[in-house]
């Protein structure tokens, strides 16, 4: 019987020990899906930025009459 407890208490142990480890991985798994997520917006923004700037300058390009130079030089 006092066996049997031991074992019992063992295997408790060791079910708790793997429980924090999981716990542990779980937070880490879930911080660094954060990060992900906020690098993805950064870059997103900054997508968007670029793409706006290109806009502008393609729009300045063509009020100053370069645009069929730029263009036929490009091909």
């Amino acid at each position: 019987m006092e066996g049997e407890n031991e074992l019992e208490q063992h295997r408790h142990q060791e079910t708790l020990k793997e429980l924090r480890k999981n716990d542990r991985r779980l937070k880490e798994l879930a911080f660094q899906a954060e990060e992900d997520r906020k690098n993805q917006l950064r870059l997103q923004d900054l997508s968007e930025k670029l793409q706006n700037k290109i806009k502008v300058y393609k729009r300045q390009v063509e009020e100053a009459g370069w645009y069929h130079i730029i263009k036929n030089s490009s091909q």
